[in-house]
């Protein structure tokens, strides 16, 4: 017997807030030089909100027919994100 839960029509479900991997304008058309500037910059993106933590980063590839590299960055930390959701 399939019983289902009972939920609150006038409960609004919320949706959380997830932090995507944003471009940035470091871009490279090496491997050898994208992982350079990955490893100089890794600590140079700081969070939105607080300005103290730094964010994620990670490499990706932009484009493939012309090979280039991007480091893409997260607007918030891992701290703030938790607050967002908790909030």
């Amino acid at each position: 017997m399939y019983m289902s839960n009972k939920t609150d029509n006038n409960k609004k479900q919320i949706i959380q807030p997830i932090d995507f991997f944003y471009d940035t304008e470091y871009i490279s058309h090496t491997t050898n030089g994208i992982t350079q500037l990955h490893n100089d910059l890794k600590y140079r993106f700081p969070c939105k909100l607080c300005k103290n933590n730094y964010v994620d980063t990670k490499l990706s590839i932009k484009d493939m027919h012309t090979p280039t590299f991007v480091i893409m960055r997260k607007f918030f930390c891992v701290t703030c994100w938790l607050k967002e959701i908790n909030s």
